[in-house]
């Protein structure tokens, strides 16, 4: 039997009855008065179970042992014995666990009456005890343990130095990254000070600097400092970061520190890293900036001139048909500014920079004009471009016309581009109107490609088109719809878009504009009285344009009746003729498949049928045999506007127009107003002379000045009402003029309005312009009536009324080719350029160089001769350098291109 050390001297003695007995009731050890008791000897007792000594209370005996293993605690019963006198015991069954290599077991203490606990049992809790306290201590032991191997795995894993220390500033623990970066072991660095230790120099003064972990004692707050270089025992040194912090006990006080340090070598190149690519990358913005400063300045200024002179020529008395040619051109060719401008719109809306100039303007004009302007690449693919302008739209609202131009050019050229067949439509019509305000809702359709609806989330994104695909196939800088989606959140509006794959797609937006009626020009538009109420035949295969006439013609009040093909038409005309009711007006397409419109015009009898128009394709050229000794009342242009048909309805019925057609599609003619006498100081001759054109048929008078030297002495010496100064010229440039020109009027007191005329249109430009003293500011390319308008405004009483940079596609609208007797007039000017070009050589004059050649690069980009203009160039570029070696070589590539240009242009000579 197993037992207690000491168990047989000391429960040998107790004259109680007591038995050690397992949980499930073995004997382990019994006393000499148990063994007396139930009549057995104690080595007899060996092996047995207490139940084989109890007599009834078997299953009493069982339940208090379980009980007692239960609730490891003291239970006491009674139960009867098969001792000698069968004899009422009572017991206590005390618990006792395990301890060393003993099992758990059960002490029953047998008595006769409740007496108190003897020696043994006190002896027996104060073993409990101890070995209880053994195991907790044991226990400690091993948590203390564990929590020092986690600290010290803690610390190895932090990436930086750490050193703690007591009150005094002593090390007491430093972590392996603190011994690295000190070059101190911990065993000697234990017991020292941090003064010993740490060696922190100020990165600026290099002068030993004040332990952070000293200044943490002494003024008991965390302290960061940074530019510190850290010395270590070897002497190299690094660039570091410290934290320093007091450690406190439970009452507040501190009873030491801890000082976290970090090697930033490698944050200081990465900061020297990103410094240098914000450099890179601040001077490729600039880079940038310049450079779309210099493509404006130069594509603007030859634009200028032939948008100019295109100008001049639609206001004078032109064949219908040159007219026409001229018109088309000039609004379809303005598309070569837009896309400049949405390179420069682009770097206004990553600069969040984009100017309004809201200004009164007809809506129907600015649709019209966007859809003509697209007409000829519709034509060539041979799509039907309709435009429905609703009654519900005002004559006149202000807005900036320009701007919306733009939108719809984009969404226009893009519906253009990824349709292959069928239609193209652009609709405006009143979403709302209250008071003086209105919500104009512009929607632009097509059957086109259509786009996923993946990448409808994607495509107002700049440089993205919906496919990779698409970019190859059709081209595009993918910019044009993330401009058109800044430009209408600009504008207060909102842009939507509906589309299938394959079927086609339908942008959506809404501008706001302020209705203005005071400037509100509508002509009531009348129809012949014999065509009031009358019916009308409109014959179009394409459904879209049918209904559109059709429509056009009911506001008109007629009543219009579609056929699709010659054959419906025909049978439509004798069934209306028969009845007593025939067609007064018939709208026939004059280009269809199968039987096309020529065969059903013949076909109609005059008498019945008094008034034919016919519908003539935007490319009448190539059917002009169709429309040749062919009787129709009038022609009308697709698309069409509602003024145009009206128009040939009441030319077919020889009544004068009541509407005014302008050949640029703006209405905005040129009205003669006080004469003024200006100054032009600009350098190039081809902008002098058209300057001189728009002024002369403004009725103004002029002074040309060659540059700022001129400009300042004719205004010394005479008298002008407005100047208007060019900024880019040689010797004295604009800015430079201008302040000596306002310097001296301090002395007179009088003041000339100053216009800058200038091909920048960056934003922040025209701010430099007023900054320095001149009154308005012009961005190339502009027409005579905006030149005479700001004249008028700077010259008034009350001056300008508000000063504003134009938008840059403003009046942009064609680069027409020149006639032979323009290129004779540039080729005269490119002479007395290249005689400058080359006397400043002969004379080594650098700067006369470089002045001369750039204005011959200029004027050459008028009537594209690259040969020149690429020598022109070169030699531009060597002025600006100073190294003339090379400028002899490159005057004589110059002086051949000249002749190859004026061999290609003979007629020039004798114009």
């Amino acid at each position: 039997m197993k037992s207690e050390p000491g168990w047989s001297h000391i429960a040998d003695a107790l004259p109680e009855p007591q038995v050690l007995v397992s949980p499930r009731g073995e004997i382990c050890r019994s006393n000499r008065a148990f063994a007396d008791m139930v009549g057995q000897s104690q080595d007899e007792l060996g092996g047995k179970t207490i139940e084989e000594f109890v007599s009834a209370s078997r299953p009493r005996l069982g339940e208090l042992l379980r009980r007692c293993q239960r609730s490891r605690d003291t239970v006491r019963g009674s139960v009867r014995f098969m001792s000698r006198d069968s004899t009422d015991f009572r017991f206590d069954g005390i618990w006792i666990p395990a301890t060393g290599d003993a099992d758990p077991s059960i002490l029953l203490r047998f008595s006769l009456k409740n007496v108190s606990a003897g020696p043994f049992v006190a002896l027996r809790e104060k073993i409990n005890e101890l070995n209880h306290q053994a195991a907790r201590r044991r226990n400690t032991e091993k948590l203390l343990r564990e929590q020092k191997e986690w600290l010290q795995g803690t610390l190895s894993s932090i990436g930086e130095g750490l050193i703690a220390t007591n009150a005094l500033g002593q090390i007491r623990l430093m972590n392996e990254e603190a011994q690295r970066l000190t070059g101190w072991p911990g065993a000697e660095a234990v017991g020292a000070t941090v003064s010993e230790v740490f060696h922190a120099i100020d990165e600026r003064s290099g002068e030993l600097r004040l332990g952070a972990v000293t200044e943490a004692l002494d003024k008991g707050r965390v302290v960061k400092r940074s530019g510190g270089l850290l010395t270590d025992r070897e002497g190299k040194i690094r660039p570091i970061q410290e934290t320093a912090a007091p450690i406190r006990n439970d009452r507040g006080q501190p009873i030491g520190a801890v000082l976290v340090f970090r090697d930033v070598t490698r944050e200081r190149s990465a900061e020297k890293d990103i410094r240098r690519a914000k450099e890179v990358a601040e001077s490729a913005n600039r880079a940038k900036s310049e450079f779309l400063a210099t493509l404006s300045h130069e594509l603007r200024t030859p634009m200028n001139v032939v948008i100019g002179m295109t100008d001049l020529a639609l206001d004078s008395e032109l064949d219908a048909d040159v007219r026409d040619n001229l018109s088309t051109a000039y609004e379809a060719a303005g598309n070569l500014l837009y896309l400049l401008d949405d390179l420069l719109d682009l770097s206004k809306i990553e600069a969040r920079k984009i100017e309004l100039d809201e200004r009164p303007f007809k809506p129907r004009d600015v649709v019209y004009e966007a859809i003509r302007g697209l007409s000829l690449q519709a034509a060539e693919k041979q799509l039907e471009l309709t435009c429905l302008v609703h009654p519900s739209v005002p004559d006149v609202v202000r807005g900036d016309a320009p701007r919306l131009r733009q939108i719809l050019l984009n969404l226009l050229g893009n519906a253009v581009k990824f349709t292959e067949s069928g239609d193209v439509s652009l609709s405006v019509r009143a979403k709302t109107r209250e008071n003086r305000g209105c919500e104009l809702q512009y929607t632009v359709e097509d059957t086109g490609l259509g786009i996923s609806q993946a990448d409808q989330g994607r495509i107002f994104s700049p440089f993205v088109q919906a496919d990779s695909s698409s970019k190859r196939v059709f081209g595009g800088s993918g910019l044009g719809l993330s401009i058109v989606s800044a430009l209408v959140e600009r504008m207060g509006g909102e842009l939507a878009v509906e589309s299938e794959l394959a079927t086609g797609s339908s942008f959506r937006f809404t501008i706001p504009h302020h209705v203005d009626q005071e400037h509100d020009s509508t002509v009531t538009q009348r129809l012949p009285a014999d065509l009031a109420a009358a019916e009308a035949l409109v014959v179009d295969d394409r459904m879209s344009n049918a209904s559109l006439v059709a429509s056009l013609l009911s506001e008109l009040g007629m009543r219009p009746t579609i056929a699709t093909d010659v054959d419906v038409a025909c049978r439509r005309l004798a069934k209306a003729a028969s009845s007593g009711q025939p067609f007064r007006l018939a709208v026939v397409d004059g280009v269809m498949p199968g039987l096309d419109g020529r065969t059903l015009i013949e076909s109609i009898d005059p008498s019945v049928t008094a008034t034919v128009l016919m519908l003539s394709p935007t490319e009448r050229k190539a059917h002009a045999e169709r429309f040749d000794n062919l009787s129709v009342g009038a022609i009308v242009d697709k698309p069409i506007r509602p003024e145009d048909l009206l128009e040939a309805i009441r030319a077919a019925k020889g009544l004068p127009a009541e509407t005014k057609k302008s050949g640029r599609g703006s209405g905005d003619a040129l009205l003669r107003s006080e004469s003024k006498r200006v100054l032009v100081a600009e350098d190039t001759p081809a902008n002098q002379k058209l300057l001189k054109a728009f002024l002369r048929r403004a009725g103004h008078t002029t002074e040309v000045a060659n540059d700022g030297n001129e400009a300042i002495a004719l205004h010394a010496q005479e008298t002008f009402d407005v100047i208007l100064m060019d900024v880019q010229m040689p010797h004295v440039d604009g800015f430079e003029a201008t302040q000596r020109i306002r310097a001296a009027e301090l002395d007179t007191g009088e003041r000339t309005p100053i216009i800058a005329l200038s091909a920048h249109a960056m934003s922040g430009f025209r701010e430099k312009c007023l900054d320095i003293g001149m009154d308005d500011y012009m961005a190339k390319p502009f027409t005579g009536a905006e030149l005479n308008e700001r004249i008028q405004a700077v010259t008034s009483p009350a001056g300008p009324p508000a000063l504003r940079t134009p938008a840059p596609d403003e009046s942009a609208q064609n680069h027409q080719p020149l006639s032979e007797p323009m290129v004779a007039r540039f080729l005269d000017d490119f002479d007395e350029l290249s005689s400058r070009i080359r006397t400043a050589i002969e004379q080594a004059n650098k700067k006369e160089l470089e002045h001369a050649a750039h204005a011959l690069r200029g004027s050459s980009g008028f009537i594209k001769a690259e040969d020149v203009m690429d020598a022109a160039a070169r030699l531009e570029k060597i002025g600006v350098s100073g190294r003339l070696d090379d400028a002899p070589d490159v005057f004589d590539q110059l002086v051949r291109a000249l002749d190859a240009l004026r061999e290609n242009h003979p007629d020039s000579s004798t114009a």
